[in-house]
């Protein structure tokens, strides 16, 4: 999965969800700046644990605990 097809899954995947009455307003930031990491990344070319890892990990996150 590259990191536009990644980009066009959460579009579908929002679409979707909000086509069955969810909000996703949350939801939808968060993904969006998921497929936003992956495009940074010079390895992101498939969906990887470690991607997600390193994604969850990212110091702005943190913080807000």
């Amino acid at each position: 999965m590259t990191t536009p097809a990644i980009t066009a899954q959460v579009e579908d995947y929002l679409v979707s969800r909000r086509a069955m009455g969810y909000d996703l307003q949350g939801e939808g930031y968060q993904l969006r700046a998921f497929a936003r990491f992956a495009g940074k990344q010079g390895d992101a070319e498939t969906l990887t644990l470690e991607l997600l890892l390193r994604w969850s990990a990212r110091p702005s996150l943190r913080s807000h605990d």
